[in-house]
């Protein structure tokens, strides 16, 4: 069971948009370019924020990017009373492009996140990241595709992002700061599905 705090403030939510469980949960996604059934297991109380970015912080403004969010947001109940905040994105392929919208959405969601435990006054003391994926076009090239990346013209800045997806790293500019979080990969099957348990 989440804190007594917690749960008080809970009561202001809409009661569709969360859940809390404690074993395992069902994230879902039902979008025109593929639909997403991912078990997630669980192994604490957890908060779980299914599809965020339809109810993003409603100051924010109207500028590309600004409404950016991931597709589900995970708070973790740790035994020290803090908790961790395990964000997902989903997307059908994981390419330089894609990856370089889910920096965004990650780096709206901390944001987003962070509002939403602000008004649950609850301490987020880790973050981790993922991304669930059918197809991964940098994770499959062969030794011999890289050596052609490598003398075709392709810019440093997707190259870095290619190097950081195969070493499972995502940098992201929070508050001014470029932080490193561990990249966590889910790969689903061609229908979408998978399972995942979540990073400590």
């Amino acid at each position: 069971m989440l804190q007594d705090h917690v749960m008080d403030k809970l009561q202001y939510f809409d009661e569709k948009k969360y859940e809390i469980r404690s074993d395992k949960v069902l994230l879902l996604e039902n979008k025109d370019k593929g639909e997403v059934e991912l078990e997630c297991v669980l192994e604490r109380d957890t908060l779980v924020i299914q599809a965020p970015d339809k109810s993003v912080f409603s100051y924010l403004g109207e500028n590309k990017g600004d409404r950016s969010c991931p597709d589900c947001f995970l708070y973790v109940l740790e035994e020290d009373g803090a908790y961790s905040l395990h964000i997902m994105e989903y997307k059908k392929t994981i390419n330089t492009e894609n990856i370089k919208k889910s920096k965004i959405q990650f780096i709206m969601g901390i944001y987003n996140a962070r509002a939403i435990a602000g008004f649950l006054n609850i301490s987020i003391k880790k973050i981790h990241i993922y991304s669930a994926f059918r197809n991964d076009t940098i994770g499959n090239l062969s030794q011999s595709d890289s050596i052609v990346l490598r003398s075709a013209n392709i810019d440093e800045k997707n190259r870095s992002i290619m190097r950081d997806w195969r070493n499972g790293i995502c940098k992201l500019m929070v508050d001014l700061n470029e932080t490193s979080y561990t990249h966590n990969k889910i790969c689903l099957d061609e229908n979408g599905k998978g399972i995942c348990r979540l990073a400590n």
